[in-house]
């Protein structure tokens, strides 16, 4: 079954960046009257389950403001459960990905750094439609940092994330 804006409308209000329950939907899924929509998964997101179908809240709010799921939603700050409508934009996967925060495994603190090996030199790596690049050879981080940056505001526009919003406390 495809939810449609008229049933999220009739299921749901929103509120502040949450969807709240206006009616039960069965009796199993434990949705009751005026509480909020579904749970947080550990991955971060809330989810939310509609006749049978488990949704990613976000997706169900784009729905409810917009009439439509787009292939992906973009939290723009990047915090996976912070569902207000300013917050969410449509997305393409690569828009998604290039939006995404500094990995956990990284040792240079820096998305997109790292120490070139057996050389005292930093290299920058990015990605940028449909094709990697990889510059090395910086004597020092912060010059690879400054490269990078300006790199990734040229060729990310918009969803250009330095690592910064969403990242790792």
């Amino acid at each position: 079954m495809t939810l449609t804006q008229e049933e999220a409308h009739r299921l749901f209000e929103y509120r502040d960046g949450e969807l709240f329950w206006k009616e039960m939907t069965t009796n199993k899924t434990g949705n009751i009257v005026g509480q909020i929509a579904g749970y947080i998964h550990p991955h971060g997101y809330r989810l939310i389950r509609v006749h049978g179908y488990q949704y990613k809240a976000h997706r169900l709010m784009f729905l409810y403001h917009h009439g439509y799921i787009p292939e992906f939603v973009d939290h723009i700050n990047g915090v996976k459960n912070d569902n207000r409508i300013e917050n969410l934009r449509s997305a393409t996967k690569a828009q998604n990905c290039q939006n995404s925060a500094r990995k956990s495994h990284n040792t240079s603190c820096i998305k997109g750094i790292s120490k070139m090996p057996r050389q005292d030199l930093w290299r920058a790596r990015i990605q940028a439609n449909s094709k990697k690049y990889e510059i090395g050879g910086f004597k020092t981080k912060e010059l690879a940092t400054e490269f990078l940056e300006l790199l990734r505001d040229l060729t990310h526009g918009e969803f250009a994330n330095h690592g910064f919003k969403g990242a790792l406390a």
